[in-house]
This record gives C-alpha cells, structure tokens and sequence, in this order.
C-alpha cells in the first residue's frame, strides 16, 4: 500500500467537476509532483489531501488510515504555501515555534527543534529577524522550517517557489530537494512549472481536466508522452500529422498533407490510412548544411532566431511550408546560423512519437 491513496476520488462544484481521480498513490519517502495547466485540479488534490476541502466521493488514506473526514491538524501533515503565510508580527524563531507552543512542548524542547530546524535550512542565528527583514528565499526557507518543526510525516507545497524570481528559483530547487532527502519526508509538491517538476520529483502526475492523464518518473513521462496533451505541456514539441503509408517491424511510414514522407517507431497496430500525430521534441532536431545519414532528414530555412544564451532557438520553415523549432546549444562564434540560412533539418526515428489524441 503507498503512503498516500486516492481512490475514486471527486469534487464537484455546483455541476462542475473539478477532480475526478479513479486511483493514485504517493509512495513513503518520495518526491511527488502534481503539474497542469491552471485550473487543472491540481491544487484540487493537493487541499483533498490536507483537508482543508471535502471530497464528494471516493476515499483518502494517509499511512493506511481513512482521513477525508478528518481536520487538517489530525493528519499528521506539514504545509507550506506559495505566499509563505508567515506571521510578519513574530519573529523567525516565533515563526518556527509556533506548531510547538500549540502542542505545548517544553520550552527547552521547543528550543532545541527550533534551533534544528533553523540550522538544517540554513537560518542560524536569523531567530529574532521579523518576516519583512528577510529576502524571498529567507521566507520560504522559514516557512519550511515552520512546516516540519512538528515532525510530520508528510509534506504538502503548493507552488512555494513562485514569488521568487528565476535565479533564487533554482537555486532554492536544488536546496528544497537536499532538505527533504535529509529529512527523508513524504513529499507531495504543486507546480504549474513543468522544468520544476523534472528537476525536482521522483514521480510526476500531469493533470488536466480533473483527471491523471500520466504518471511516472520525469524522464519516463518526457520521453514517452502519452498523449499530444502531455507532450505539449511537459516542454515543448513540433507536431506532424499525417497518415499511415506502411507499417512493418514497428517502423512506420506517415506521409503529409504537404507531401512529407516521415518515418517513426512504434509498436502500435496502426493500418494503413489511418490518421496519426506525431511529436518531435526541439532538442531532437539536429541542423546542418549537409545532408546527414538519416530517413527523417528536410531542407528547411531559419526564418527566425532566439537567442537564450546557454542555447539557440531556430523557428524553420521547411520547403513544403511545414513550420518546426530546433533548439541547439550555444558553442559560440562560427557554430550559429543566420536567419534565411538553408540548412538539413534531421532527426531519428525513434524521436517521432506518436501520440494518442
């Protein structure tokens, strides 16, 4: 049994149905990332779990005991939430202290938790600092010390890195996932960021219209989207639709309404004519000025260029029309091309993903 269950799980509002979970599990130990689209019923799912919403139906366990109809403070849980929610009338260490005092520990135990904490986020000797003294990444770390003061056995995050900004962002990913392996914390984490997800989760859960629409390791979940929703959510993708020329020994052969011959792998039975969309990540694409070894393999022209620094995005047009983006690293002078540059736009079949609609 995982350390966290749902199973057919609903929350209706008036008539809409915000969430409808059939069946899902957080394992004991692990990073767990609920990512989708606003509105998707991630943030949903997350509240069903703290109990701060009711679901309609369907049943929640937590460490194998039957929670949704308990209060939030009896289910052994530690929140943080995207505005922190710190008390900018108490200082850091009364921040921290808080959960303790309710529980009325002693005075020198509630010390020495404090002081525990403080040190394993990084705060020492912060404790007599107001809220409104400290930067973003200060606050966050506070308000994470504050959530696991009390022991809980399971964390919930809802969005906390979205006030900072990109650089803080990072930096405090890699510092949140150093302190919950410290801790070793059941961890259940929201995030509409998808790089976020993958940096930081050992499973992800892609949500969209109240419903699990894949789940599984980051790079599973990347590489093998399941369906065209995913694949454009979960970084970005050229789709190419088409249909089934051939299809033997799990190589297939889609042509374009353009004229395009593609090819991909796949073991689905797919007959001939049958309508298909195929992905092609980005990173996938490989650009040249000679034509390389390759089935998958189009003249195209840079029409546009984006420069991100650490990487190059080309926007082609191949000579049939079809639009497609190539990101390439950033090797410095004399590796670029210019923009109406005509160069080979390739790719392997095995990165032509076919996708379910």
């Amino acid at each position: 049994m995982s350390y966290v269950e749902l199973e057919g799980v609903t929350k209706l509002y008036g008539e809409t149905r915000a969430l409808d979970v059939e069946r899902l599990g957080i394992e004991e130990g692990e990073f767990f990332a609920l990512v989708g689209p606003s509105g998707s019923g991630k943030t949903t799912l997350l509240r069903l779990i703290a109990g701060f919403t009711e679901p309609t139906s369907g049943t929640i366990l937590i460490a194998g005991k039957t929670v949704q109809h308990l209060p939030p403070y009896k289910r052994d849980i530690g929140m943080v939430f995207q505005n922190y929610a710190l008390f900018p009338h108490m200082s850091v260490y009364e921040n921290v202290a808080f959960g303790l005092k309710v529980r009325h520990l002693p005075q020198a135990e509630t010390e020495a938790r404090v002081k525990e904490l403080l040190d394993l986020v990084r705060l020492p000797g912060m404790e007599a600092r107001r809220p409104q003294q400290l930067s973003g990444g200060q606050q966050q770390r506070v308000a994470l010390a504050r959530s696991l003061v009390t022991r809980p056995r399971l964390l919930l995050l809802d969005e906390p890195l979205g006030a900072l900004d990109k650089k803080l962002r990072t930096a405090m990913q890699v510092e949140l996932r150093q302190i919950q392996r410290e801790v070793g914390i059941t961890t259940a984490f929201v995030t509409h960021d998808q790089e976020e997800a993958l940096t930081l989760s050992d499973r992800i859960a892609v949500i969209n219209e109240g419903k699990v629409v894949q789940l599984g390791p980051p790079a599973d979940v990347y590489e093998h989207p399941a369906t065209r929703f995913v694949a454009d959510f979960l970084g970005q993708s050229n789709f190419i639709s088409g249909s089934v020329l051939s299809h033997e020994a799990g190589r297939l052969r889609v042509s374009t309404p353009t004229g395009l011959h593609v090819f991909a792998r796949s073991d689905r039975a797919l007959p001939a004519n049958a309508n298909v969309t195929l992905a092609v990540r980005p990173e996938k694409i490989r650009l040249s000025t000679a034509r390389p070894e390759s089935a998958n393999a189009f003249v195209a022209e840079i029409v546009h260029i984006v420069y991100l620094g650490t990487s190059i995005t080309y926007h082609l047009k191949l000579s049939e029309g079809t639009p497609l983006i190539s990101f390439d690293r950033n090797e410095g002078a004399g590796h670029t091309y210019a923009i109406g540059t005509r160069v080979v736009a390739a790719w392997d079949e095995e990165n032509s993903l076919v996708m379910q609609d």
